[in-house]
C-alpha cells in the first residue's frame, strides 16, 4: 500500500502537469485546463491524505496486535535486520550532505565479507510500513506536511526541493519508513531472542509532530510506543551513540 500510494502520487503529479501545459498551447480545445491542471497538482495531497486518514480510522486497532512477531515469523529469524530499501539514493544529491546515506549496505557487505552473515542465515526484510503503523505513532498533520518538498528538504537539510515530492517519497520517505520499521521489528526478536540489531534507524532528531538533522520518522519513539502496547514494557533505556 505505501508503495502503490508513491505510484499514485507520481501518476497524479505527471497528469496535472500535462493538463497545465498542454493548456498553454494556442492549439488546444479547452481554453482553461490550465487551471485544471493547476488545480490538481494542489488539491491531490490534500484528497490523498483525507482518504489515508480515513482508511487508517477504520483500520484503527486491527492491525497491529501482540501477536505482530509470530504473524511476521520473526522468532525464525537470525537478529539481525536488513533491507536494501534502507540506502537512500536522490541522484546524488544526497552526497552533499555528511550523512553516508547508503553506509547500510556498505555494514551489510562488510558482515558477509568477515562471515558474521552467512548465505544459510535468514536475515528480516522489513517492508515500507503501512499508514495505520505510522500514524499510531505520529500526528496526521506533521505526515501530511511531508507531500510537500520544500518541507522534506528541510528536515533533511539537503536543497531536493527542486525534485518533486513523490520522487522524494520513494527516494527518501520510503527508505527512512522502512529502516524505522525495522527498529521496531529487531526490538520484537530482541524479546523473543534475547538480542537483535537494525542496521538502520536511529532518527533520534525526529519527534512525533516534527522532523529535523536529516531524521524523518522518530522510530526509537515508535520502539517505545509498540514494546508497551505489545509487550507491556513500562522501563526502556536508551544509549545514544551519535555521529559526532
Amino acid at each position: 500500500m505505501a508503495t502503490f500510494h508513491a505510484y499514485i502520487c507520481m501518476f497524479q503529479w505527471i497528469a496535472s502537469w500535462s493538463l497545465f501545459i498542454w493548456g498553454l498551447t494556442p492549439s488546444y480545445p479547452f481554453k482553461y485546463s490550465w487551471a485544471a491542471g493547476l488545480a490538481g497538482w494542489l488539491l491531490f495531497a490534500p484528497l490523498n491524505e483525507l482518504l489515508l486518514s480515513i482508511k487508517f480510522a477504520l483500520c484503527k486497532g486491527r492491525v497491529q496486535s501482540k501477536n505482530y512477531a509470530e504473524s511476521k515469523g520473526l522468532d525464525k529469524c537470525v537478529p539481525i535486520v536488513y533491507s536494501t530499501t534502507y540506502n537512500i539514493h536522490a541522484f546524488g544529491l544526497e552526497k552533499v550532505h555528511p550523512f553516508d546515506a547508503s553506509k547500510y549496505r556498505r555494514i551489510f557487505e562488510q558482515l558477509k565479507e568477515t562471515k558474521v552473515i552467512t548465505s544459510a542465515m535468514k536475515i528480516h526484510q522489513p517492508e515500507v510500513p503501512d499508514r495505520e503503523f505510522l500514524q499510531e505513532v505520529m500526528t496526521w498533520q506533521y505526515l501530511f506536511s511531508l507531500n510537500y518538498a520544500t518541507k522534506i528538504a528541510k528536515i533533511i537539510e539537503i536543497p531536493v526541493f527542486i525534485l518533486p515530492s513523490w520522487v522524494l517519497r520513494m527516494r527518501v520517505l520510503e527508505p527512512m519508513a522502512c529502516a524505522s520499521l525495522g527498529s521496531v521489528e529487531a526490538a520484537c526478536i530482541a524479546k523473543l531472542k534475547g538480542w537483535a540489531v537494525n542496521l538502520g534507524g536511529g532518527f533520534h532528531h525526529a519527534l512525533r509532530s516534527e522532523g529535523s538533522g536529516f531524521c524523518i520518522y522518530p522510530d526509537i519513539t515508535m520502539v517505545s510506543h509498540y514494546m508497551e502496547k505489545w509487550y507491556g514494557l513500562k522501563k526502556i533505556m536508551i544509549i545514544d551513540l551519535d555521529a559526532h
